[in-house]
């Protein structure tokens, strides 16, 4: 693992990894480190990488210094735009926003369903979120989909969410459908394998075991003796990463 290497800095990287030439990616409020992996991305193996920031679409060769943008939706973040999408323009169709989508939520299950509602314990509300803000759609519209956490904990990963915001992988007898390819957390990179599509380990992050990693899940995880160790990032990820697209070190604060 490289030197001093950051969380949110790792995260990106892995993120990155997800993008495909040609994907269209709109990356959700607060969510830095994935912001800046679709930059990255964009950089190195996926030139044609299709950004959306502030509803802009970026022409990144039109941008001195792209950096990851701001939390929240800022039009600062949209310099550099070759076009815009007018609100009602982009959620009369999700799917013209993202071939990928990255989801997040207070509460993550074993399926891959999120909670961005809020916590709610004997009929009342213990914490608020945000709302689904989107994330309903475009886990069933988007071709893939991700789910990231910046905590990893049993409080975060429950056997079953408490209220369900987007959905996970569903039974057939639940209507089939899709769920996300892969979840990435401070412990580790997960995917949800067939048949029962339930979350399984597949790579344990710097400071992690797999035994680790099963204490703060509430629930059973699969793959925890194949679990290899986070393929760490390359010479290019890297120097691309801290001297293009994050070049003041916000990831590393």
């Amino acid at each position: 693992m490289a030197s001093g290497l950051g969380i949110r800095e790792l995260d990106a990287v892995l993120i990155s990894r997800l993008l495909r030439d040609g994907d269209r990616v709109l990356i959700g409020a607060n969510l830095v480190a994935p912001r800046a992996g679709a930059l990255l991305a964009a950089m190195t193996h996926a030139p044609g990488l299709r950004i959306c920031q502030a509803l802009g679409w970026i022409d990144l060769a039109a941008v001195d210094a792209p950096t990851p943008p701001r939390t929240g939706m800022d039009v600062r973040d949209a310099a550099g735009a070759e076009a815009y999408l007018r609100d009602h323009e982009a959620y009369d169709d999700v799917r013209r926003l993202s071939t990928f989508f990255v989801v997040g939520g207070f509460e993550i299950d074993a399926t891959g369903a999120t909670n961005l509602l809020g916590i709610r314990r004997d009929g009342r509300w213990l914490r608020r979120g945000p709302g689904a803000i989107g994330t309903t759609s475009m886990a069933v519209l988007a071709e893939r989909t991700a789910v990231y956490a910046t905590r990893h904990d049993p409080a975060v990963f429950v056997e079953r969410c408490s209220l369900t915001s987007a959905p996970g992988w569903r039974t057939a007898a639940a209507g089939g459908g899709t769920g996300p390819v892969q979840c990435i957390s401070p412990a580790g990179v997960f995917d949800f394998p067939e048949p029962d599509r339930r979350m399984r380990l597949l790579h344990v992050r710097p400071g992690w075991t797999p035994e680790r990693v099963q204490e703060a899940t509430g629930f059973a995880i699969a793959g925890l003796g194949e679990a290899t160790a986070v393929p760490p990032p390359t010479e290019r990820e890297l120097e691309v990463l801290r001297e293009r697209v994050d070049p003041d070190g916000r990831l590393r604060d």
